[in-house]
């Protein structure tokens, strides 16, 4: 009778939120499909497949919620240690995604105009940018021309399926469209943000161009990179790179992973 009592009861309490649930399979499907998108159009890394594995634990979370709970015993207490583990997640990214924002806002400042410029690296297909890193160095060619007094560091170095460093090509891009030659440093030994960051800081020592500069990165990457100058003893600023909205979604999760990775290990 008593073991009925706690049925009926755990029954009830699960039956409270059906469309709760219902809401949150349906976001969990669309968010599958979101992280779905880059591979769509042939962008695939740890960013999206990690993304649609939450996903796919999420909608599997709400769609057997209601049954496990009903059954309890062991089980019930491995769903309770993932429900709450997806919702600590879900708040540590929602802190993130609001560090990103401020990352974007810390823009160049009224008489700063002339501060060294640092391009990061991204992906070359061959010889050829990538579509992110064409955009990379429009942006930075566009702030140059409006800024003629800056001088540019290139940073990236040579990747797998990369013919070229990201730094020859950044700064081929540039002169492309109309920056000097004489305007562009290169750094092209660094594997990944924080040596581009860290080897870029030596030369601007090396010729005295002192530690305030501007940064060109997508906007998602800006908290992070900011983040690994001031360890450094830089002074970032932000000049920012629209993301295309087909690939954010593995560019974000990436960027959600790299920087937990970053502020838990300094």
């Amino acid at each position: 009778m008593k073991q009925e009592r706690v049925m009926q009861r755990r029954s009830r309490a699960v039956s409270r939120f059906p469309r709760l649930r219902a809401v949150g399979m349906v976001l969990s499907a669309a968010g599958f499909l979101w992280f779905l998108l880059p591979i769509v159009v042939g962008v695939m890394n740890i960013g999206n497949v990690f993304g649609m594995a939450v996903c796919t634990l999420f909608f599997l979370t709400f769609c057997l919620g209601a049954r496990i709970k009903q059954r309890g015993g062991p089980i019930r207490v491995v769903y309770l240690i993932v429900s709450i583990a997806l919702g600590i997640g879900v708040v540590w990214a929602a802190i993130l995604s609001g560090l990103m924002v401020y990352g974007i806002s810390n823009r160049v400042q009224e008489g700063e105009e002339g501060i060294p410029v640092i391009v990061l690296g991204c992906q070359v297909k061959g010889d050829v940018p990538s579509t992110e890193l064409q955009r990379r160095i429009n942006t930075a060619a566009e702030y140059l021309t409006e800024h003629p007094q800056a001088v540019c560091i290139a940073s990236g170095g040579q990747g797998a399926g990369e013919n070229r460093s990201e730094a020859s090509v950044i700064a081929e891009g540039l002169q492309k469209q109309g920056i000097s030659a004489d305007r562009i440093l290169l750094e092209d030994a660094s594997a990944n943000t924080r040596e581009n960051l860290q080897n870029a800081a030596a030369i601007l020592a090396q010729r005295g161009l002192g530690t305030k500069v501007a940064i060109v990165t997508d906007e998602y990457h800006q908290y992070r990179a900011g983040l690994l100058a001031r360890r450094i003893g830089l002074i970032p600023r932000a000049v920012s790179v629209d993301t295309l909205v087909y690939i954010f979604p593995a560019c974000y999760m990436r960027e959600l992973l790299a920087l937990t990775k970053d502020l838990i290990i300094a």
